[in-house]
Formats: structure tokens, sequence, C-alpha cells
């Protein structure tokens, strides 16, 4: 397990107490600065919603106290949806699509059909992770780009000994691979596309929405500066031994006909006394030196990232080791990353890098009821939760996966369904990176986190469908000011195209979600506090 000496507690909350001090400054300057630039995502509004004006931006209607001693943001009802709503109970009438109840139907896909689909989008070159996976046996690839992006794609002749296709300049390249130029996303026949902004990475959702019309059933979502620990076998064969299974909450096989896990994977389950859960800990960070490190990945609340019930190994394996009630099925693997793992920026200001995690063989789950923040840097989907792949679009990409992981953990509490993490498959060197404007970026998730884990918690749906759930709370989010009017859009649209591809949905899972309370973060006394 972890251990921290108290020397560098204090090192940390000394640490922190800066570092949180410079994020209340750039909270203010985050309301003129980041939503003044993006609020033509963020406030933007259909004249079917009643909303405050148009210019009125997302932190004016949630806002941030302005006084020296900083105020808390709250989850509260900032606005009023009353657009159409597709998929719910109460849109079945006049709101509803047509071409929902009687699903259009895509066209037979047109290209190459692959069970296992890796997506990425760029604004580069091909790198090596691109190279990587096209190479791997019963592997696709579609790269999406974007404004920026280079026109042409060209990777050098695959080595599987199949003949390559060509792309539109006549160059040769890998018949598993998939280029979507700008101009050959606006000719796909997506209800998605014309709903997504250029240069963001929310065009990544064209890929998804391609992978799945074209076979997929599963999608490796990965960032193209996330290598292969394996180049010449890819994702581990055991994760694929895990995936989809359904699981007795303490490990076990549900149903004989699973495939074993084997001897080379360990299936462990966080504890659930706490509402969130940082994974790194118990994977044994360390850095250069053998030095242990103590990490939190990008996303997680700050406020419990010295919460012991988050991060305690013991505990796991004493919560790993008891009979757990119900049952889950694990549609999600994110992998660590090892040697720049996925860390917010305080982190990279502050501790010390590269980082590589020593635990091998582990595949940790999270029950309903938990939250941790998964990234899209490293993470296979099978098709059972394709649903919940679709990335935010009115907030930035450095929020994006991170909101998008909480809104699809919720939703798969519903559908007897849990994500987990497993020991590194993929390492990362990052692109070219400004730490301090990723913690510009970052500065919703820092101030909000621990209210939208704390809310979900509480959440609940009526709603009798997994979409019908999720369209709801996209818009109960909008409604509380976390995301903009064209999430809604694009949400809607996202569902639409799995419904016109028949892709099926998974049903409600044998108990609902009926809500818990979160825990509440206790206030700093530092008059009492000497050493912690």
């Amino acid at each position: 397990g972890w251990t921290m000496s108290s020397l560098r507690f204090s090192r940390i909350a000394r640490i922190s107490a800066m570092v949180l001090s410079v994020v209340l400054v750039f909270g203010l300057l985050y309301t003129s600065m980041f939503y003044g630039t993006m609020s033509g995502m963020t406030t933007r509004v259909q004249s079917s919603s009643t909303v405050a004006p148009a210019s009125t931006s997302a932190m004016d209607l949630n806002p941030f106290s302005s006084s020296s001693s900083g105020k808390l943001f709250k989850m509260k009802k900032v606005r009023t949806y009353t657009g159409p709503r597709l998929f719910s109970i109460e849109g079945r009438g006049s709101h509803r699509n047509k071409s929902l109840d009687e699903p259009k139907g895509l066209a037979p896909p047109d290209g190459i059909v692959c069970d296992k689909w890796a997506v990425v989008t760029t604004i580069f070159e091909p790198t090596d992770t691109v190279r990587e996976i096209v190479s791997l046996k019963d592997w696709c690839m579609v790269v999406v780009g974007d404004k920026k992006s280079p026109p042409d794609y060209w990777v050098p002749k695959e080595e599987r000994g199949k003949p390559a296709g060509a792309n539109s300049k006549g160059k040769r390249t890998p018949e598993n691979l998939v280029y979507l130029s700008a101009k050959d996303q606006e000719r796909l026949p997506y209800s998605i596309v014309p709903h997504l902004r250029w240069n963001h990475f929310g065009r990544k959702n064209i890929g998804f929405v391609y992978a799945i019309h074209h076979g997929a059933k599963v999608i490796y979502d990965v960032d193209d500066d996330n290598t292969l620990l394996d180049p010449a076998k890819g994702p581990p064969d055991h994760l694929f031994n895990v995936i989809n299974k359904v699981f007795d909450n303490d490990g076990k096989r549900r149903t004989d006909n699973e495939i074993d896990r084997g001897d080379d994977v360990k299936l462990v389950w966080t504890p659930s006394e706490h509402h969130v859960y940082n994974p790194y800990p118990y994977y044994d960070p360390r850095s250069a030196g053998n030095y242990s490190e103590f990490v939190w990945p990008r996303g997680f609340p700050l406020e419990f990232v010295k919460d012991r019930r988050t991060f305690d190994a013991d505990n796991l394996e004493r919560h790993s080791r008891k009979k757990q009630s119900g049952t889950s099925r694990i549609s999600i693997i994110q992998s660590l990353a090892n040697h720049d793992p996925d860390v917010d920026a305080i982190y990279r200001m502050t501790r010390r890098l590269p980082v590589e995690f020593e635990r091998q063989g582990v595949v940790m789950a999270v029950p309903p009821g938990v939250f941790a923040p998964m990234n899209a840097q490293a993470a296979l989907y099978s098709r059972e939760a394709f649903w919940g792949m679709l990335l935010p679009v009115t907030v930035h990409g450095r929020v994006s996966d991170i909101w998008r992981s909480y809104f699809t953990e919720r939703i798969m509490w519903d559908a007897g369904q849990s994500m987990s993490f497993a020991s590194p498959f993929a390492e990362q060197y990052r692109n070219p990176h400004s730490y301090l404007a990723d913690f510009e970026s970052e500065t919703p998730l820092y101030l909000q986190a621990g209210a939208l884990t704390s809310f979900l918690c509480r959440w609940t749906s009526n709603e009798k469908t997994i979409e019908g759930k999720l369209e709801q709370l996209i818009i109960t989010l909008y409604e509380y000011g976390v995301l903009g009017i064209e999430d809604i859009n694009v949400n809607q649209a996202f569902l639409s195209d799995l419904a016109d591809m028949n892709y099926e949905f998974p049903a409600i899972g044998d108990s609902v979600w009926t809500g818990r309370e979160p825990i509440t973060a206790e206030a700093v006394d530092d008059r009492r506090s000497s050493s912690d």
C-alpha cells in the first residue's frame, strides 16, 4: 500500500494553500477571459428556452463571489429549458422526433468494417501511437481532423500484408486507417455533424459515431500522444476477458458462460463509504529514484484529495475481500498511463514527474454510488457503453472528458454497469503544453467537481430508458449552468444517430439508483491544525 510522512502532508498543505489562492484569482479572471471567449458556446440559447439574455454567461447565472474570502460554487437552477425532449416520457407526444419512433436507418457503411476501432482527433501529423495501432492485427482506426489538421494524412504501408488503399491524394495508406478531413466530415450522413464546432476536442464525437456505424464492438478512445507499452500486442488480452462481463460485486463471475479472467489479472472493487475515489495511489506511483508519490487524477474534487477514505489501499483490499451485494457489468476500462499520467495542472506545477505505476495486472472496478474521473486518453468501451461516449462541446477540452465521465458513470448505475481502471498498458509523452494555460482551462474542474459529483449522487430519474435518462440529465445540467444549450442539441443528435443505426441501448438494470447523501468536505481550521 501507500504511506506518507507527516512532513510530506505539511508540504502539500502549504503548496495547496498557495495554489488554491491562485485558483480564486483565476476564478475571477475566468469570468471575463474564458467564458467571454466561449460565450457563443455556453450562452447562445434557443428562443424556445426561458433564460437570461444571450449575452449573459454561465458564470453570471451561477456566479462566484468576488469577496476576499471567496464563495463556493453551488449547484442551483438558473434557467429553464422548454425546448423539445426527444427521448423522455413527456416528449413522446408532439415534440418527439418522428424518425425516432420509426428509425430512418443509415445506409450500410461505406468502407471498412471492424469489430475493434481506435478513435483519435488531432491537429498533428501521424504519431507513433497511430502507427502502432494501425499495425495491430484485427484493429482499425479513425482519425478525425480539424481545421488546423494536415489536409493529407499519410502513413507508410502497413505490416499486415493486406493491400493498401489510397487517400484522396492518391498516396498509399493502410486499409485499416480512415482519416476524416474537414471536407470528409461535412459529407458524412450523421445528424451530429452540423452541431459540432471546429477547433474543439468535441470533433472526436464524429469518430465515435463513424466507428459504431462501421461495426465497432469495442472502441479504444485514445489520444495520439499515448503510446502502447507493448506495441506488438496492443491492449492486453486479459482485459477483453473482463470488459462487458457480469460479476458479483465481490469480483466473482456471475454466469457460467463467461470467460475466465485467468491468473494474469486481479479484480478489486473500490470502497463505497465515500462518493468519490482516487485510484492512483493503489497502483503504487513512483518517480525517478523509486520515490513513492501521492498522485491524483485530473478532475478529482480537490476538497477530498487528502481524505484518506478516497485513496486508502489497505481499506480497498479489506473491502474487496468482503462479500458484496448486487452485480455489475464492467463496460469501460480506463488504462492508467505511465511516465506522464493524466493529472491536473496543480500537480504538474508542484509535484514530481515523470511517474510510473508499479502495481501490475489489476483491474479496479468502481461500484454504483462512487465517482472516479476518467479521461479520453486511453480507455476501452464495450458496445453496451457506446451511448456514454459523447464529449460535451460547450466546455473546454480539458474539462469535457472529465464531465463526460461523471455523467456517464451516473447513468451507468441505472443500467447495471460499472467502469473500471487497469494497470497501465499505455504511456504518455505529452504534446507541447503550457501548464499555466492548462490551469486556466481546468478552472471548472477545481471549483465545480465537488459540487457536481455531490449533485449527481442525489440525482434520480423516473425515465424508463437509458437514452431518456441521459437526455434528462443533460437538460438538467444545462438548467444548472454546467453545460450550454448546444450540448442538448448535440446529445439529441448523437442519440438519434445511434437509433438510426439500430444501436441497441441497454435496458434499465434490476436496481435503479435512488440516491445517496454525499460526504461533505469539512472546513479547515488552521488555528487548530499544526501538521495536517
